[in-house]
């Protein structure tokens, strides 16, 4: 069983790794108004368009039903 454990060991040992770094990075901010709408209920306008602008084939879930199903109901 120790042959088992030194496989994982070698495998899984950690080399040198060039580790790049975020020190020079500037990260852009959203302002008030802009975050606001991220956590803005949903109109329901909203949710149908953005069905009805998805390929009818597609499916979102893998229960296979697809979207034209769901604009069908």
């Amino acid at each position: 069983m120790k042959w088992i454990y030194n496989y994982f060991v070698i495998h899984f040992k950690a080399g040198t790794i060039d580790r790049s770094c975020l020190d020079d990075l500037t990260f852009k901010y959203l302002n008030e108004s802009k975050s606001g709408d991220l956590i803005r209920p949903f109109v329901e306008e909203e949710v149908k368009q953005t069905l009805w602008d998805c390929d009818n084939f597609k499916s979102f879930n893998l229960d296979e039903i697809n979207f034209n199903f769901i604009k069908d109901l």
